[in-house]
């Protein structure tokens, strides 16, 4: 059976997740970052994570051109770096705190926890690109998480 694209994000969105930014510094230099609510654990060993990039995002140039990449998981309270992130700009580190990880990459503090990695490979499936990432450097706190479900933030009970 069939569904269009918007009913089957509806479904998926039944699914609540953890907000997070991935952030990463293109061959270039140039600073990128967006929301996602997913990702996902791939191995324990070695360390590996993944997300995936629709190919038509602004910041998949970025992303294609990185070697690193950073998943910055959101506290409770960075709900307003959760909406600036997934709004388009040119400059998206512009007024936004943050401090350098890895090959340079940005890191947001206050997070619950930050995953730094190299990417290891990338597959297209769709119209997204999945990039695995080995997990090089970790930290995280004792914040509680910022949640989405059904479109909507929530906080855990």
């Amino acid at each position: 059976m069939r569904t269009s694209p918007q009913e089957f994000r509806a479904v998926l969105g039944n699914y609540a997740t953890g907000v997070a930014v991935v952030s990463c510094r293109d061959r270039m230099g140039r600073s990128a970052a967006m929301t996602i609510n997913s990702f996902a654990s791939l191995s324990l060993n070695p360390p590996l994570v993944l997300w995936s990039i629709d190919k038509e995002c602004d910041q998949a140039p970025f992303f294609a051109e990185a070697t690193h990449y950073a998943i910055n998981i959101l506290a409770e309270g960075q709900r307003a770096l959760s909406v600036h992130f997934a709004t388009p700009s040119q400059d998206k580190f512009c007024g936004i705190e943050h401090e350098a990880g890895l090959e340079d990459i940005p890191l947001l503090p206050g997070c619950c926890a930050i995953l730094q990695c190299q990417i290891v490979d990338r597959y297209e499936a769709g119209d997204h690109v999945i990039l695995i990432g080995e997990v090089l450097d970790m930290r995280r706190t004792d914040a509680k998480p910022l949640v989405v479900h059904a479109g909507q933030y929530c906080s855990l009970a």
